[in-house]
This record gives C-alpha cells, structure tokens and sequence, in this order.
C-alpha cells in the first residue's frame, strides 16, 4: 500500500464562490408484487446502461445514460484540449476532497489526472500505450523531501519515482475498458479555503449521506459499439452521474461517471490504518499544520485491474 500526504489547495483571499451541485439521478431499488398473486414481494434494480457514438472524422463524442432503456440524459463530449481539463471535486465549499482535473493533449491519446494543488508533484498518467502509472514529477521515492508532500509505503513496492503500476484492463464487449477508480468518503469531506479562481468550470459532485461514499470512475471507451451496463459501478441505493469526459486523437473517449457506494469493512480499516502510521513513517520535515488542511492519497489494488484511489483526511 503506498500512501501521499499533500496539503489542500491554499485560499488566493477572494471572495467566497457561488456552489452550484452538479445534476445527479437517484438510483432505487423499488418494491412490487410477484406474479400469481404471491404474498411476497420482488426487489428491482433499474438497469442503468451508457451508449457512447462517435464517426471517426468527429471532433466530438456523443453519449446517452438510460434507465431501463429510455434516456435520461444525453450530452456532447469534446475534443481533449489540455487548456480546458475536466476539473471536479466531491462535496460544497464548506466541506469538499480535494480538487481533481483530468486531460489529454490534442495530438496524443495519452491521459493525465492528479489534484489541482499537488499536479505538479505527483500524478496518474494513462498512456495511450497502455502502460498505466501513479509517479512522482520531478523526484523519487530517494530523494522526496518537502513540507507539502511526502510519501511512504506500507507493503513495499514501487521503483524511484514510480509508485504503481498497471496495465491498461481489456475492454469488455462495448468497448468499455475501465482504468481507476477515486473514492471520497463522506467523512473524508472538509473544510478548506476555496476561491472564484478554484471553482471556475468545476463540476461540483454531491456529497454522499453520512455513512457512505462517492466512488468515481474513469473509463477509454471505443466508440459504437453498444450500451455497456452500468451494475458494477451504479450497484446500491444513492446518486449517479456523468460527470463528463473528452475524444482523444485516436478515436477513443474518456468517461468519468459517479456513483455513491457503502465502504467494506476492510477499506475502512484500511483507511484508519493508514491515520495510525503515517505520522511515524514520512520524513520530518513533512508540515502538518491544520491551517494547510493536509490529506491522503492512498491506493488499493483489486480483482477488476486497475487501482482505487481513496482521497481520505490525515
């Protein structure tokens, strides 16, 4: 397990912004009777499906969310432009992660995403290769020593200034081919200085109830080849939403969808785990001043491939 500690982003004295919540839809499980006139009763899911269309020659990427089968929404995706990020963050501004951005330069396929105030020190980097990383910018695992950001590992691992590892999952039958996922828990939310400058084109996700968390999602998609299911990921009672996504120069689109999900047991002892040695395990000049709002960005590796990433308090 390897474990950063980044301080939030820091206030610029402005202002404090408008909050406009991003739009999500409730996914339920809803009651009704079993044929026959049987006493008991059956419990249903919607079936939540995502289509994704694109002609080659397109600069723009369509995508449509259903509920068994009709549209709830449909949207327009644009070319990757690294000028234009997709920038979110989980929560409001009295109680929020960290900010997130995610994109790509027009004339490579390559993906990056990190968090705003810490991009330039550490970062997850999807390449079009499908050689998939979470390093260090700039410096290894050696030579880190920063009042802003320190790391340390607590099952080994790792290789000078890169932390992890993967390759790119297979895409499934629609040509869906999941990459990361990030889970913010509600209790993970806090206060911490934000601007009109912060906010600016930021997706704001909604908070998840207390007790619960907001797991997002990035996918590569290969255009038209059909609904791809959303159960893995839109799995319990809560909220669901495209939080949006771009075309890249090969023909690809990347997603970001969220969803709100109940933590297991043995990611909540992770978690804690990581509170309880972090202190006595990264370098002493680490600052751990409560003014800077320091956070953790940890990783578990799963069954599905591909790594999650829990944007937790210290």
């Amino acid at each position: 397990m390897l474990v950063t500690a980044h301080r939030h982003d820091q206030c610029r004295g402005e202002a404090r912004p408008q909050f406009t919540p991003h739009p999500t839809y409730a996914c339920a499980v809803t009651a009704s009777p079993a044929p026959q006139s049987s006493k008991r009763t059956l419990l249903r899911r919607p079936s939540i499906t995502a289509v994704v269309n694109s002609g080659q020659a397109l600069k723009e990427a369509g995508i449509q969310i259903k509920s068994d089968g009709k549209i709830l929404s449909a949207h327009i995706l644009p070319f990757a432009n690294k000028k234009k990020p997709l920038r979110f963050c989980v929560g409001h501004p009295d109680a929020r992660s960290s900010f997130w951005s995610a994109f790509a330069n027009r004339a490579s396929s390559d993906v990056y995403m990190g968090i705003r105030s810490s991009a330039n020190l550490h970062k997850i980097s999807l390449h079009e290769s499908g050689d998939f990383r979470y390093q260090l910018v700039g410096m290894t695992q050696e030579t880190l020593d920063r009042p802003d950001l320190a790391y340390f590992s607590t099952s080994g691992g790792g290789e000078g200034r890169i932390l992890h590892k993967w390759h790119r999952p297979q895409a499934d039958a629609h040509g869906w081919a999941g990459c990361l996922s990030i889970v913010v828990p509600a209790e993970d939310l806090e206060c911490g200085p934000v601007s009109p400058r912060d906010v600016k084109d930021l997706v704001w996700v909604p908070a998840p109830p207390r007790g619960r968390a907001v797991e997002i999602q990035g996918f590569l998609v290969e255009p038209g080849k059909g609904e791809m299911n959303l159960r893995l990921l839109v799995r319990e009672n809560g909220g669901f939403s495209l939080l949006g996504g771009f075309k890249l120069a090969s023909g690809e689109v990347f997603v970001l969808l969220s969803a709100t999900v109940t933590l297991q047991p043995h990611e909540i002892a992770t978690i804690e785990r990581w509170r309880r040695i972090s202190r006595g395990s990264i370098h002493a000049g680490f600052d751990w001043a409560p003014k800077d709002h320091p956070r953790m960005l940890g990783f578990s590796t799963g069954s599905h491939g591909y790594p999650t990433f829990f944007d937790v308090r210290v």
